[in-house]
């Protein structure tokens, strides 16, 4: 461990997917060490379902998309391998059962954002009167409302979430964000992704 205290083989992963009428959905992930720099970036191509995919997986094609077609292939082919993954897109959680770390929840970006990127019949947008969730099972076809199912916490100031069926992530990345917390912001990396793959989106 270097003189400053931090540790030298923590990283950290921030995974994200923007969504372009045009173009579709492309995901980027960004992985950062213990001082909040990169050590690797990976981008996908956009990935456009069609109609025939929109009918037959109905409410469910965001979770197949974003979270195992997208986020799925950008943690397979990343090389430096972080200890814990954060996303700002629910869909992406569906990923967590091909992983053996902790993959979090962050609530933070504005519903009007996430709206305009992400919205349609299977990407539903639910307000309450803390938070903004972007939510991605359990939808009630009559309502559109979605349900959420997660385990809620705090961890660096922010709401995040886990998945029930991984409770145990929630303490391994409360032990994990005491060695991070120092060097890592848990918004301002999603920043970095999201411009990264516009950037991407636009050439």
């Amino acid at each position: 461990m270097p003189a400053d205290g931090s540790p030298d083989d923590l990283a950290v992963g921030f995974l994200a997917i923007s969504r372009t009428p045009e173009k579709g959905f492309a995901g980027g992930h960004l992985v950062l060490n213990s001082r909040g720099r990169p050590l690797e970036f990976r981008c996908t191509a956009p990935v456009q379902p069609n109609r025939a995919q929109e009918v037959l997986y109905g409410p469910t094609l965001g979770a197949y998309v974003c979270g195992e077609l997208i986020a799925d292939a950008l943690i397979k082919s990343t090389k430096s391998k972080p200890s814990i993954i954060f996303t700002d897109l629910a869909d992406n959680m569906s990923a967590r059962s091909g992983l053996t770390i902790p993959l979090v929840l962050v609530q933070d970006r504005d519903a009007a954002e996430a709206e305009e990127e992400l919205s349609n019949e299977h990407f539903v947008v639910q307000t309450t009167k803390q938070k903004r969730w972007r939510l991605d099972a359990g939808c009630d076809t009559k309502t559109k409302v979605i349900q959420p199912k997660w385990l809620q916490y705090q961890l660096g100031g922010r709401d995040v979430a886990v998945s029930p069926d991984h409770a145990t992530d929630k303490q391994q990345s409360l032990e994990l964000w005491q060695q991070a917390e120092a060097w890592i912001d848990l918004v301002e990396p999603f920043e970095r992704v999201h411009e990264a793959i516009r950037e991407s989106l636009a050439g």
